[in-house]
């Protein structure tokens, strides 16, 4: 197995199943998060959001693009010491608008039927990140996948 198709295989079954990330931005230089409900593309190279403009998130994204989303498989029990894991997606944010947020916004309802209302809100925009690498890590094991150089490698 290619390592692509290594992190794809870990990586897209997680995402269909889960629909909550934690979101990560800078405010004052200090790290900010919140959950949101999110999206991925099936290449795994963008992930999405929904948010209303008058958020900190928003304000933060517009001042420091730069982000992180954490994804995890935990179910509170034992068994998560052996079988969890999270990853952290690092990427780049930008609203979207137009054709793109159309496309995106059917993919993003499908998933969460429930916040179509929201998504509609004159008040709310889609955020696309753009993503550069993943940081997959269980209890014994690390290991990073660099979409720029198409990579997974173990970290110590």
């Amino acid at each position: 197995m290619n390592d692509s198709s290594e992190y794809q295989v870990i990586l897209n079954p997680l995402f269909r199943t889960q629909k909550f990330a934690v979101l990560s931005t800078c405010f004052n230089e200090q790290p900010y998060s919140n959950l949101v409900a999110f999206v991925s593309s099936e290449n795994l190279k963008q992930m999405a959001f929904v948010t209303n403009k008058k958020t900190r998130k928003y304000d933060n994204i517009q001042r420091n693009s730069r982000v992180a989303m954490l994804i995890d498989n935990r179910k509170n029990k034992s068994s998560d010491l052996s079988s969890a894991f999270a990853v952290t997606a690092i990427g780049v944010a930008k609203e979207l608008n137009g054709a793109d947020r159309k496309k995106l916004s059917k993919i993003y309802i499908a998933k969460h039927p429930s916040l179509s209302e929201f998504l509609n809100d004159p008040e709310s925009v889609m955020i696309r990140i753009e993503i550069s690498e993943y940081f997959i890590a269980g209890f014994n094991k690390s290991q990073r996948y660099s979409l720029e150089i198409n990579r997974l490698k173990d970290l110590p």
